[in-house]
This record gives structure tokens, sequence and C-alpha cells, in this order.
């Protein structure tokens, strides 16, 4: 049996619901950057990657992206783009760690949905960061996870993982 990944909408709207805070949720949305190229050190997104980044940008039009962040790599940027473009903000820088942006999230961006685009190997940690919560390794060839994260005014982080 083909198992067809359920709708970012839908998952967004579950995770929400079990919130007694819902209201004040932020919403933090945090994926690897797109399939990209093999060359060089700061490569494009290849074909795929492309398709990819506009796939999630679609996947997140309902959600009045209020913030987009990606590190300074032309992939990031580029996974981010489509997503920015289509909530008519820019796009904005952050240093890979993620530990400024995961303070910031919580001070600047209360109540929003914020999309935040990095590395195979710095989402894990910026999930733990925000959602208090390690989760498995990403690995280099994996690039359809998605995190959704809410972060209630009062309460524990809520983390689902999913595929997009």
């Amino acid at each position: 049996m083909l198992r067809r990944p359920l709708p970012i909408a839908l998952l967004i709207a579950i995770l929400l619901a079990v919130s007694p805070a819902r209201a004040v949720d932020t919403l933090v949305v945090v994926v690897r950057h797109a399939e990209k190229a093999a060359e060089g050190d700061d490569p494009p997104l290849t074909e795929a990657g492309v398709a990819r980044a506009e796939r999630l940008a679609r996947h997140l039009a309902g959600l009045r992206l209020g913030a987009v962040y990606a590190t300074d790599y032309r992939r990031t940027r580029d996974t981010a783009l489509p997503a920015a473009r289509a909530a008519g903000i820019a796009v904005e820088g952050y240093a890979p760690d993620g530990a400024a942006l995961a303070a910031a999230i919580g001070q600047r961006h209360r109540g929003e949905a914020v999309l935040v685009v990095g590395h195979s190997n710095t989402v894990p940690g910026l999930v733990a960061l925000l959602g208090r919560r390690e989760v498995a390794p990403i690995g280099d060839a994996e690039y359809d996870r998605l995190y959704l994260i809410a972060l209630p005014e009062n309460g524990e982080p809520r983390v689902l993982e999913a595929r997009y």
C-alpha cells in the first residue's frame, strides 16, 4: 500500500487544535534546503530542488508567514525564496548554529508563523532548541523532512514531523 503524506495545512490544523492556547501559538516550520547540485562550496538547487522549494511555498500559502529565515548559502536562500515571495516578505539571514534565531523567534515573532531553512547538520539542533526534544539526524540524501513546532505562550512546545 502506497502511503501519501498528509497535507501540511491539515497537520498544522491538528497541531494547533490540540493547544489550549492556540490563538497565541507561534508556529515555526523548519526544513532542510531542497536538493542541491553537487558542484562547489555554494551550489545552486537542482531542477528537483527548485520544484521542491515551489511545492513548499504552495504548502505554506495559507499560513501568512510573518518571517522567513535562511542561512547565508544559495541553496537555503533559494529554498526559502518562493515562500517569502508568496508572503510578500524578504528572506532574513541567520547564523547556522540557530541559538540566536531561536531566541529571536520567541521575542520577535510571538503569534506569527515563521519558516526557517537550514542544513542537514543544523536542522536537528534548531528543532531541539525550539521544540525541547531531540530528533533524528537528517541523511545527506534526505530533503523532504519538515518540522512543525507550535510554541505556546505558556506550556510545552509541540513538534510534528512530516514529509513534503
